[in-house]
């Protein structure tokens, strides 16, 4: 199984952020119905939005934030 992070659109395509690095380029008629910073799985030619990875991520990237714009 390979992930990947809904990275931007471009046209009829998603880009998408390999684990491993770099990006591909899927038709949007390949996926489910995704948002910018979803995580996907890919397993036998399926595209899934795995919510749990998703929601985990945002959080960090919440707190991330948080602590960047935090008053000192």
């Amino acid at each position: 199984m390979k992930k990947f992070i809904v990275d931007r659109f471009e046209e009829e395509y998603a880009v998408l952020e390999r684990e491993e690095g770099g990006t591909v380029d899927v038709p949007k008629s390949e996926l489910p119905e995704v948002k910018k910073g979803d995580v996907l799985t890919y397993e036998n030619g399926v595209y899934t939005v795995d919510c749990e990875e998703t929601q985990k991520r945002k959080e960090l990237i919440k707190e991330k934030m948080r602590k960047l714009f935090e008053k000192k």
